[in-house]
């Protein structure tokens, strides 16, 4: 018979069955999947337009760890913040801008009728 376990400790050993678990894709603490996104348009519709494609600006992702920083300060902040691997961002020549930045300075709209803005 095995000895108990001393206070605070667990049995883990069903963690190591002869079948594999299903793999959970879901994100910890993602508030899009848990449907309460900040700022989230209520009839659903959370996508993000670019009206300045056209022009040379550009969407990337950022799927390394080195260094780099968001090319605007949040509001109150002395700093530049930086931007994280995984992140998606927009970029003109060699400025970066935060998803959150870029919409404050207009890069980025959730007008899905930017096309026809100046049309009347």
């Amino acid at each position: 018979m095995a000895d108990p376990l001393p206070d605070g400790f667990m049995d883990l050993d069903d963690l190591w069955d002869d079948s594999p678990a299903e793999t959970d894709r879901t994100v910890p603490d993602n508030p899009v999947q848990d449907g309460v996104a900040a700022g989230a348009d209520p009839a659903g519709d959370a996508r993000l337009y670019l009206p300045g494609w056209d022009e040379g600006w550009r969407v990337q992702l950022k799927t390394t760890w080195d260094r780099e920083y968001c090319f605007a300060k949040n509001p109150g902040e002395e700093f530049y913040h930086l931007l994280m691997a995984g992140e998606v961002y927009v970029t003109y020549d060699a400025e970066k801008y935060c998803l959150e930045c870029a919409r404050r300075r207009g890069v980025i709209s959730r007008d899905r009728l930017h096309w026809k803005r100046g049309e009347d």
